[in-house]
């Protein structure tokens, strides 16, 4: 390769570099300060003070490793370099969730572990990690625990619960991923979340408590709240429990709940409201609220809860329900054939175990 050929080359990949790091500031709100750095390191692997005439491979695999290391912008390598900032570019690889199967996969940077449904992982204020009351030795103990970054992915059908370093417990609904340091920062807890969990936060008013999503963050101190927020539903929303949060939407504008407060959000709208909160959160306790949703609410929260298909045509969708609770500790079966009876509708199963529902 000759010296315009190699500068073509690497001129073509920094204006791809640069567009990657602008979407990416875009994506998740980043200062352009906060990027920097990463951007630094990468042109430093690809400028080297001079490259030998006879070994042109040299910097063409320079280049292709750098390249390999900027579209990587979800993996743990990434994140790493920039966790002194923040954590936000994880949320940029949506890929894992759909890919890990039936497990629960617990990630570090030391390994993956699989877990059983409704598993319970508890980190030590050293980063030390226990699963089920058990220290993990192995798959997640080869480097200091305190410098990992670790990663919960909670498939369909699944839940789980994390007890974090500094005390704040999470639960972990189905179809959910969590991105968290082993051991918080001294002057800030942040965690990114996609999907939906419940937070009962341990209180530090020296340490704002940060859980960011594809379209909010929410700061608190110590409180208790719920966030639902999956990256392919138009509508998220936070519910305060106790305490108080501080909601910043990505138009910057901050919002402050109450207690028994609703806040949906729906790209740059927001809509606050009173509710009964034990609705938005009784699915931690196996339960699930019948108010005010349509049979394909119900449904649709169901296919979720349970991993499992539930097809069911427009006219089922519409159909509005009764008032009420439904039990979900039992099967999907039994928890289907509980709505069908409250809402005059049947269902079979299928060859391949879809449950399909219908108007009598």
């Amino acid at each position: 390769m000759n010296k315009n050929k190699q500068a073509t080359a690497k001129s073509s990949f920094e204006e791809a570099g640069r567009k990657i790091i602008r979407q990416i500031k875009h994506a998740e709100h980043i200062e352009p300060s906060e990027i920097h750095p990463l951007w630094i390191e990468i042109e430093n692997r690809i400028r080297p003070s001079s490259v030998p005439k006879n070994k042109p491979v040299r910097l063409i695999i320079s280049i292709a490793a750098s390249i390999a290391i900027l579209l990587s912008a979800g993996t743990f390598y990434l994140y790493k370099n920039i966790q002194t900032q923040n954590l936000t570019t994880a949320l940029l690889d949506g890929k894992r969730l759909q890919e890990v199967g039936n497990d629960i996969l617990l990630v570090s940077e030391n390994g993956e572990l699989k877990l059983k449904d409704e598993s319970s992982i508890q980190y030590e204020s050293d980063g030390q990690v226990n699963v089920n009351g058990s220290i993990e030795k192995d798959a997640l103990s080869e480097k200091k625990a305190g410098d990992n970054i670790c990663e919960l992915i909670v498939p369909k059908g699944k839940r789980a619960s994390i007890t974090f370093s500094d005390g704040t417990v999470m639960y972990i609904n189905s179809d959910t991923r969590v991105i968290y340091p082993a051991v918080f920062k001294k002057k800030v807890r942040e965690v990114l979340v996609d999907g939906e969990v419940f937070l009962d936060v341990n209180k530090d008013l020296s340490r704002p408590f940060v859980v960011k999503t594809k379209g909010f963050n929410v700061k608190v101190s110590g409180t208790q709240f719920n966030i639902h927020s999956y990256r392919n539903e138009a509508i998220s929303s936070v519910v305060l429990v106790s305490g108080g949060v501080e909601v910043e939407t990505g138009n910057k504008n901050k919002t402050i709940l109450q207690p028994n407060q609703l806040m949906e959000i729906t790209g740059n709208n927001v809509n606050v409201k009173e509710v009964n909160v034990f609705e938005y959160v009784c699915w931690k306790d196996n339960m699930l609220s019948l108010n005010d949703k349509s049979a394909g609410d119900i449904l649709e929260r169901l296919s979720r809860y349970y991993g499992r298909t539930i097809i069911y045509d427009d006219e089922v969708r519409k159909v509005l329900s009764i008032s009420g609770k439904l039990d979900i500790k039992e099967t999907a079966e039994e928890a289907v054939e509980v709505v069908c009876l409250s809402l005059s509708l049947k269902y079979t199963v299928d060859e391949n175990n879809n449950i399909v529902v219908t108007l009598k």
